[in-house]
């Protein structure tokens, strides 16, 4: 019973598995169904993939809108593209040592984050991340 098992199992990933022209679940009988099923499984929302990517979209856009606004309060005449390979390139957001830039991300960590925990968690523990 195993051999003619086994021999199923080949089958089935030699001639449907693996050769599917399309790996999209939605590709599936009733796949769309499914998708949606383990959306609202793993999301708990009852809305569909394409409300949750469009919901996503309008999100990036607004995100990128901040974004530029704040390109052009900090002074800058450009493209938020284009600012962030800016500051890619520009020395002056580079650090010169790199004891430097250990002590500019634990200032970060240890200084400027854990003030603003408790505006955004209810709950913030006590212990020290030192």
């Amino acid at each position: 019973q195993i051999i003619p098992a086994f021999k199923r199992l080949s089958d089935y990933i030699e001639n449907e598995y693996v050769t599917r022209p399309n790996i999209a679940i939605t590709s599936l009988p009733n796949g769309e169904a499914l998708y949606n099923q383990l959306l609202k499984f793993h999301t708990s929302t009852s809305l569909n993939a394409a409300e949750i990517h469009e919901m996503g979209l309008a999100e990036v856009k607004c995100i990128q809108s901040e974004m530029a606004k704040i390109v052009k309060q900090l002074g800058y005449n450009m493209t938020v593209p284009e600012f962030s390979e800016n500051i890619k390139n520009d020395p002056k957001f580079f650090y010169e040592k790199s004891e430097d830039l250990l002590a500019g991300f634990e200032d970060i960590c240890f200084n400027k984050i854990p003030p603003k925990l408790p505006s955004i968690f209810r709950s913030v523990p006590t212990l020290d991340m030192r």
